[in-house]
Order: structure tokens, then C-alpha cells, then sequence
């Protein structure tokens, strides 16, 4: 059990800073079921255990097979966008958007989990290490410079990318040509080192600048906040969309904001997530 993994490290504490009223009844955020926290003079290690669902990577042999509807992105992107926006409102950085960390419940709806760390704007020299997966991270992310909540807005951008494209992250062979480890690299070199993303034929013009502009190589380029590209994704739900009037009714223009924030003094030591468990 969470219980007796963490209890093997000294000084495991249950919960000790509320992260499970954090996710409790959060938009688009995978529920959160146990927590504990060991902390050091320099870092804190969270072990949690989440409800278990089918992550967003499952869908991508339809994604490759062109059956996954551009009206199916949206909502994925305006799903996530939502979790984004309550994490950043309350001084978290998730840092490790991929298909791997987000989920489909059985109502249909995205949510986000798999948390890499908690924590506020993130600078160099503070020994932390290189997160997510290197197919999504920024480059500030890459490289070790100082991070904000813009290094989700690039992952989540890529991630669109890659559900508009047939399932192909930037720079690889065109779905269904075969590619190598090699490919894989080069892509990954060519997208961090600022090559401009190729255009995906068929997809919505809009919604790949709005993904262009979540992937520019300076964050201070993309969009300033969650909210600003939740707000640019609305406005760029066409009349003839596929499900276009639920789209409009099921997310409106203003979220409203945390009536309670959580405490959010995460910047004196940063949370890192070494091990998370799903829960049937």
C-alpha cells in the first residue's frame, strides 16, 4: 500500500499540506486517494496514489488512423486548459504534460494527473532535475533554465499537435510511415532547438496557431496564462464544429476563480512525485 512504501523512508508525513484537498472535487483533475510527503533540507518526495483510469496515450492508434474528430481535441484541450488554470491559480507547475498524464474518465472527460512537481516559478541552480517526458518538456525545461507555469502551456500544446497530426509529435514521418529511435531524436533536437513546427494537413488553421504559439521557443512568446489560452481556444470553435453548441454550453468564457486557494507556500522547498499508484 501508499501506507507502507512511504513509511519505509524517515519522516513520512501523511498530507501535510493538504494536497488531498487540492485535487478534492478539482475541475479535470484526477482524484486524488492517499498522500504522504517526505521532506529534506532540500526537497520534499510525494508518493501518490490516484484513482485509476485509461490514459489519453490509448486513443492514439485512432488519432493515428485519422478517426479521433478535431471537435474531440477541443474538448480535450478545454478540458485540460480548465485543470491548468486551478493548478496555476494555485501556485502549482504540473511539469510533465504528456499522453502518459492525462486521463479519460468514464463520463468522457479529460483529466489531468501524474503530478511531477509542485511548486511556484522554478530557477536554475536549484538542483533541479530534468522532468517529464523529453517528447513534451520545453526547452527552457530541457536545459535547466528557469521555469513557470509557461513550460505546461508548451507541453499541452504539443500534445494537441499530436492528436491533430494522426498521433506524430513534431518533426517525425508522417503517419503510417514507420520511424526509428533515430527519428525520434532528431525530431526531439530539431523542435528544441527552435525549427518551426510543420504545418498538419487538414487541421483547423486557428487552432494550429493557437498550438504554434503555445510551442514558441521563448516562453515569454507563448500565452501568458492558462486562462488567456483558454479564452483564445474558445474562440476559435467554428459554427459547423462537430457537437459546436454542446462545446459553447459545457464550457463558458469565465471561469471563476478558487473562492479558497489551498496553502501555497511551495517555493521553500519544491515537491517531487518519485512514485505514483492508481487505484482501481
Amino acid at each position: 500500500t501508499m501506507r507502507e512504501l512511504s513509511d519505509r523512508f524517515e519522516g513520512a508525513l501523511p498530507d501535510p499540506r493538504g494536497l488531498t484537498d487540492l485535487f478534492k472535487d478539482a475541475p479535470n483533475l484526477v482524484p486524488l486517494q492517499d498522500c504522504h510527503i517526505i521532506r529534506n533540507r532540500e526537497e520534499c518526495l510525494c508518493f501518490l496514489q490516484m484513482k485509476n483510469m485509461p490514459a489519453l496515450q490509448s486513443i492514439l492508434p485512432a488519432c493515428e488512423a485519422g478517426t479521433v474528430p478535431e471537435s474531440e481535441v477541443f474538448k480535450a484541450a478545454l478540458d485540460i486548459c480548465r485543470a491548468l488554470i486551478f493548478c496555476h491559480d494555485a501556485g502549482v507547475i504540473h511539469m510533465g504534460i504528456s499522453p502518459a498524464s492525462i486521463f479519460i474518465d468514464p463520463t468522457g472527460n479529460y483529466r489531468l494527473g501524474y503530478f511531477d512537481l509542485l511548486g511556484k516559478t522554478l530557477v536554475s541552480g536549484s538542483s533541479i532535475p530534468k522532468r517529464g517526458s523529453i517528447s513534451y518538456v520545453a526547452p527552457e525545461q530541457f536545459s535547466g533554465r528557469d521555469c513557470s507555469s509557461a513550460v505546461d502551456v508548451y507541453s499541452l500544446g504539443l500534445v494537441l499537435y499530436q492528436l491533430l497530426n494522426r498521433g506524430r509529435v513534431p518533426f517525425l514521418p508522417s503517419a503510417p510511415l514507420q520511424y526509428s529511435t533515430a527519428d525520434i531524436d532528431n525530431a526531439n533536437y530539431r523542435r528544441l532547438h527552435g525549427g518551426f513546427l510543420p504545418a498538419i494537413p487538414d487541421a483547423d488553421i486557428n487552432l494550429q496557431g493557437i498550438i504554434r504559439k503555445c510551442c514558441a521557443i521563448r516562453p515569454e512568446d507563448r500565452y501568458s496564462s492558462s486562462r488567456e489560452l483558454y479564452r483564445a481556444l474558445l474562440s476559435c470553435l467554428r459554427p459547423d464544429l462537430r457537437d459546436h453548441k454542446r462545446l459553447l454550453s459545457s464550457y463558458p468564457e469565465t471561469l471563476p476563480q478558487p473562492s479558497v486557494l489551498p496553502h501555497t507556500d511551495w517555493t521553500d522547498c519544491p515537491i517531487w512525485f518519485p512514485c505514483t499508484a492508481a487505484l482501481p
